[in-house]
């Protein structure tokens, strides 16, 4: 009996691994937008990339995973340009 008490602290422990945590530290105000002067909002960073029309600057959310983004946004690779920019944080669509 005491090993399946056990067990079961166990598994209750495990049910929070893995959770994605609520990032608070990031704004999506501007997100996708050219970079303003006085700098892309808070966990966002102003990314250029070249194009054919020439360099594009916009704020962005670099990631590396869907947790790495707000409640809403997945990490996806741009659709322009793919390679030139890092993956980024993008809305995640019906």
């Amino acid at each position: 009996m005491r090993m399946l008490g056990s067990l079961v602290v166990l598994l209750m422990l495990g049910l929070g691994c893995g959770a994605e945590e609520e990032r608070p530290d990031i704004s999506v105000d501007g997100l996708h937008q050219e970079c303003p002067d006085d700098g892309c909002a808070e966990g966002q960073t102003c990314v250029t990339a070249e194009s054919p029309q020439g360099a594009i600057s916009t704020c962005e959310i670099p990631c590396e995973a869907d947790g790495d983004c707000p409640e809403g946004y997945r990490c996806r690779t741009p659709p322009v340009l793919p390679g030139e920019l890092s993956d980024v944080c993008e809305a995640e669509t019906e």
